[in-house]
């Protein structure tokens, strides 16, 4: 128990009430002693608002000095309370609790996804929209790590989960081991799933050990004893999803092989490539495409894992996309993915221009 560091606190809240003529200094303010809190290991259970507020995402900062000094004497009592002092913060650890993908997956419910490739406000929206969890492109598009952070927090505040998808090129000859550390990289910025192009069963087994890697959340002291560590391994392991993207045909030969690895719980069969190796480009639902998936998903259940597969960019309007999600359900698909929200954003336009101006 750190003396100083709880007396500091409630010395800090004495402060509180001067930032009420301030609203704006409020937000640095509290800020930064629920960073102190996080840095800690405070009960982030006993005070949910805290833990979406340090990430910035109620809808604005508190402006009430009663409120800040309330909250600033809750975190002292946490940190004084030896018994919750090493809990961490189901938001920045994602369990089935607290991320909608992974309470899905174990439930059997379907999912959506859609794709970010631009502002973590995107995120936000998705996420208030109900959606279950968005997918960053690191492979095709201008995200980069400190973009792909922000994106995960975003996340948090609305119980969207986050999966990266690492930069790889499965088309190419050889193995490409960066792809390892990239995935490693973006776990550990918080993302509760990774998807990675692979080219090979072997490569899905090399990515699933980092099921085990301890990294998660790294810039936090997650653990304070090496008594502590096997609870949070645990934790981390039951959070985190490797899943494997299949869109090269080496990877397509080996998928029965691919969907029995121990600890792989989603694959994804990325449509446009998929249809491309069968031989009928961009026909997302040509029968030969739909036997292929009706296959993919009783082997994956067979292994107690799951199917995701997206909608094409052939979807003329979004009734027409709600459609094409509801037959993926129906055919047992557990996640199906929507594409880009900058595409529906085009979409969207365009058909308010057309029906407007002509």
């Amino acid at each position: 128990m750190n003396d100083h560091l709880v007396s500091g606190l409630l010395n800090i809240s004495g402060h509180a009430a001067a930032h009420v003529a301030e609203p704006d200094k409020s937000y640095g303010f509290h800020l930064s002693l629920l960073n102190l809190g996080l840095m800690t290991g405070f009960n982030c259970k006993a005070t949910a608002f805290e833990a979406d507020y340090i990430l910035g995402y109620t809808l604005a900062p508190p402006t009430s000095g009663i409120s800040i000094l309330c909250r600033a004497r809750i975190w002292a009592k946490l940190l004084a309370d030896s018994q919750t002092r090493f809990q961490r913060c189901p938001l920045l650890f994602p369990t089935e609790e607290t991320d909608r993908l992974l309470a899905n997956l174990k439930s059997g419910k379907p999912s959506l996804c859609a794709y970010v490739f631009s502002h973590p406000n995107m995120v936000e929206v998705a996420g208030i929209a109900g959606i279950d969890c968005f997918m960053a492109d690191m492979m095709f598009t201008a995200h980069d790590w400190d973009n792909i952070a922000h994106l995960v927090r975003a996340a948090r505040g609305t119980g969207i989960s986050p999966m990266i998808r690492v930069q790889s090129f499965p088309w190419a000859e050889g193995t490409d081991r960066r792809t390892i550390s990239d995935a490693a990289r973006a776990l550990s910025l918080g993302a509760t799933a990774v998807t990675v192009s692979v080219g090979s069963a072997q490569e899905v087994r090399d990515l699933v050990e980092l099921k085990d890697d301890w990294h998660r959340q790294i810039h936090l002291r997650r653990f304070w004893t090496a008594e502590e560590f096997p609870e949070y391994a645990a934790k981390v392991r039951a959070g985190t999803l490797i899943v494997p993207t299949v869109e090269s045909e080496g990877a397509l030969n080996e998928l029965d092989e691919i969907l029995a690895i121990d600890g792989i719980e989603l694959v994804w069969l990325a449509a446009g490539d998929v249809t491309k190796i069968l031989g009928v480009p961009f026909k997302y639902e040509d029968p030969k495409v739909m036997r292929l998936v009706e296959g993919a998903v009783k082997t994956a259940e067979k292994n107690g894992a799951a199917i995701m597969y997206n909608m094409g960019l052939d979807s003329p309007d979004f009734d027409s996309m709600a459609a094409a999600a509801k037959r993926l359900f129906d055919l047992g698909v557990r996640v199906v993915g929507l594409g880009a929200m900058e595409w529906h954003m085009q979409m969207a336009l365009e058909h308010i221009r057309k029906n407007s101006i002509g």
